[in-house]
């Protein structure tokens, strides 16, 4: 967690009553950069989630499906299910438990910089920034427990997919490349529920499906602001404090 400043450099806003609304300025600049760094964080763990899910996809039906196989070891069925669940689904992500602490993160910065902007310029009052920047403290500190749960089921994910690919050598990839194979269908099915399609028209989302479905199979996952482009920064790209 060496890229998300921690809490603890952001001092109690409780305890120093004397210092000036610069001071305050300064730490409250540290909260939107800290909420920004969870932003960017969950950006990584999208990147790691697409990739795992990507080799799902590419795996033929049956091996994902089938809790025992003529050859290869057998997985439970009801991790199978599991997975069919997560990753064959149309379900919104919001609705789904597995990504409750994803939005847990992406919501409590999303809420911190929603306000700096409504805030900006941030006044001179010390009582008011005072009293900011604590409810910011209070937020950031429900991250570190929602990403150890994000990352718990991250991790269950990449390890039962690959207990998944261990249990056959065939690859299914070519199915995937049509909208009108089963395969392929699922493949599209589990694109709509990216977070990027959430605010998109029916047309445009359409459109969007099969054109990440070929940049997929193209040329894989790529590093992108998944997450972080979700939330609208606008004038907080300058300075939060005023000198």
């Amino acid at each position: 967690m060496n890229d998300v400043a921690h809490h603890n450099k952001l001092e109690d806003a409780g305890t120093p009553i004397d210092a000036t609304a610069n001071v305050y300025k300064d730490w409250l600049d540290w909260s939107k950069e800290t909420a920004t760094s969870w932003l960017r964080r969950l950006d990584r763990y999208e990147q790691r989630f697409r990739t795992v899910c990507l080799k799902y996809h590419k795996l033929p039906y049956q091996v994902r499906h089938l809790s025992k196989l003529l050859y290869g070891s057998s997985v439970e069925q009801i991790v199978l299910d599991r997975l069919s669940a997560i990753l064959e689904t149309d379900r919104a992500r919001a609705q789904q438990a597995f990504f409750y602490p994803w939005f847990e993160v992406k919501n409590v910065a999303d809420s911190i910089l929603n306000e700096l902007r409504f805030y900006h310029p941030l006044p001179d009052d010390c009582d008011f920034l005072r009293t900011v920047l604590r409810k910011f403290e209070l937020s950031l500190l429900k991250m570190p427990k929602a990403c150890r749960t994000l990352l718990e089921g991250l991790h269950w994910l990449e390890e039962s997919i690959d207990a998944v690919m261990e249990r056959s050598d065939l690859d299914g990839s070519e199915a995937l490349f049509s909208a009108f194979t089963r395969e392929g269908g699922l493949l599209r099915r589990w694109i709509q529920t990216l977070p990027e399609l959430d605010s998109e028209v029916p047309e445009m989302k359409l459109r969007y499906i099969e054109w990440y479905a070929d940049r997929l199979l193209d040329i894989g996952v790529e590093e992108d602001q998944y997450w972080s482009s979700l939330v609208d920064q606008g004038d907080l790209k300058g300075e939060t404090s005023k000198s």
